[in-house]
């Protein structure tokens, strides 16, 4: 293979994950991720993105290597993460309020005239809406001692009721951003995952991927999204917000989607599709993926996820080469190893995969 001329782009790779720390529920390896980054840089992975899905990880990527001429990194919370931007122990009576608000955000979101109801507890309109989220940015500002401009680009959305902890959390992100700008290369994950909502609800999903769009609006960069079982409110969310997508540009990332799906991006300036070994399990998904224009085409890990296993329908195109590779089972193994540059594990996924 010419290195010159056969370079990789990995534009998602979950780095942090604490596969890397070699537990899998139990410790089976020591960190080996100097090894992983070894093995991708050896074999024509030029650069890697890692996948931050909440402030976590977008601190843990950073430590990773300082230098950030190989690695760079996303920045936003994962839509089964958006938890973190409220209180996690709910009252069922805040729970119900919460879905009252989406549903009022819902109504404005669709352009409708009434979005509140005359006995909401929160006003009778979208400006009262508006004025209660810019008291409640005034208020945290105050309590806060912090300088006018801290919030001058204040994340308000009509139809939503702020607290202190989503603007708190929101500017966090923000701070990462700005501080980091080297490094952090879009806004992502996020999006909607309606799949996984014992993890978060719909209704808190679409506020904060909504909510962290207006962070896209301000740094205008690149943006990585999230799509699972939810492709009608997620294109209309995209269609909201067309000009701004076909502006910086995003990717839909992890495509699982069926050949109608990849018809409604196309019709986007800017919006591409990462495929990685879980678009790849079945005929259907191999037929999909065979309907991607190669323009739209990014490519993924999704470390040390989504890996081609045996199972799946495209593992023959791909046989003679991994099979030619020194995988060792973890199941196989009975005390804490170390790992060298040659130590590759067949349950997990990694850059070096791509290749």
């Amino acid at each position: 293979m010419d290195t010159q001329e056969n370079l990789f782009i990995d534009i998602g790779s979950n780095l942090t994950d604490k596969m890397f720390d070699g537990i899998y529920n139990k410790k089976k390896h020591e960190n080996d991720l100097k090894y992983v980054l070894n093995r991708a840089k050896n074999n024509n992975v030029e650069k890697i993105i890692i996948t931050c899905t909440c402030l976590e990880d977008i601190d843990k990527s950073l430590e990773i290597y300082p230098e950030g001429k190989f690695l760079f990194l996303t920045a936003g919370v994962h839509p089964t993460n958006c938890f973190e931007f409220i209180e996690k122990k709910t009252s069922e009576e805040k729970d119900i309020l919460a879905k009252k608000e989406f549903e009022n955000f819902i109504k404005y979101f669709k352009n409708e005239k009434n979005i509140m109801n005359e006995n909401s507890k929160y006003g009778s309109s979208a400006d009262s809406k508006d004025n209660n989220a810019k008291l409640e940015c005034a208020k945290i500002c105050q309590e806060k001692q912090c300088p006018d401009d801290t919030l001058k680009d204040t994340f308000i959305i009509p139809g939503f009721v702020y607290n202190e902890k989503d603007q708190y959390y929101l500017e966090k992100l923000k701070k990462k951003i700005e501080n980091h700008g080297d490094r952090i290369v879009c806004i992502g994950e996020i999006g909607l995952d309606f799949d996984r909502l014992f993890f978060c609800p719909k209704y808190i999903q679409i506020k904060y991927f909504i909510y962290q769009l207006k962070l896209v609006e301000i740094f205008k960069l690149p943006i990585f999204l999230h799509m699972r079982n939810c492709s009608d409110i997620f294109f209309e969310i995209l269609e909201k917000y067309k000009s701004l997508i076909e502006d910086v540009g995003a990717v839909i990332h992890s495509f699982t989607d069926k050949e109608e799906i990849i018809e409604k991006i196309s019709n986007y300036k800017n919006l591409y599709i990462g495929v990685n070994g879980c678009s790849l399990k079945t005929i259907e998904n191999i037929n999909a993926v065979k309907k991607i224009p190669l323009n739209l085409l990014l490519l993924e890990t999704d470390a040390p996820w989504c890996s081609i296993k045996k199972t799946h329908a495209s593992y023959h195109f791909i046989k003679d080469k991994y099979e030619k590779r020194n995988y060792i089972n973890l199941k196989k193994i009975r005390n804490v190893i170390q790992c060298d540059d040659t130590t590759i594990f067949r349950e997990r996924n990694e850059p070096y995969n791509i290749v």
